[in-house]
């Protein structure tokens, strides 16, 4: 930066500045646990580079993935984990994965619904209205 900002051509320097910032920038949402800024930060770098100092970016990407999936799992959530273990299987076929995606599967088809207390409408057993327009509702 000090020698740009004397007017020195960097020349090639800008760029590896930019990547590695993007790196940083990926790593320190990794560390935080933020994964979806993680997934975000990690495809930013994709952008320019499969791999950067020996890490494989995609599997960064599939890992984060892969930990936003058993995050939501984790807190009773399987519905919300099943895209994020699909989009993980998207970038790698991974049999460990895949068991994970179907159990969220599972469980997501098993959830009952919590009624709302601000709307009774909601609750298990109320009435519910057919969709306009969908034969045989």
């Amino acid at each position: 930066d000090r020698a740009e900002e004397l007017g020195a051509d960097i020349g090639e320097l800008s760029y590896e500045r930019l990547v590695g910032g993007l790196y940083l920038n990926a790593a320190r949402q990794t560390d935080l646990g933020d994964y979806g800024a993680a997934v975000r930060a990690w495809r930013a770098l994709l952008a320019y580079q499969t791999t950067y100092k020996g890490i494989d970016i995609q599997r960064q990407i599939f890992n984060q993935y892969v930990l936003f999936g058993d995050a939501w799992v984790f807190g009773g959530q399987p519905c919300r984990a099943v895209p994020e273990y699909t989009n993980a299987l998207n970038l790698f076929n991974d049999a460990r994965v895949s068991g994970k995606r179907d159990a969220a599967q599972q469980a997501c088809a098993s959830v009952t619904p919590t009624p709302d207390p601000n709307n009774p409408g909601t609750a298990p057993g109320a009435p519910t209205v057919a969709p306009l327009g969908v034969p045989g509702t």
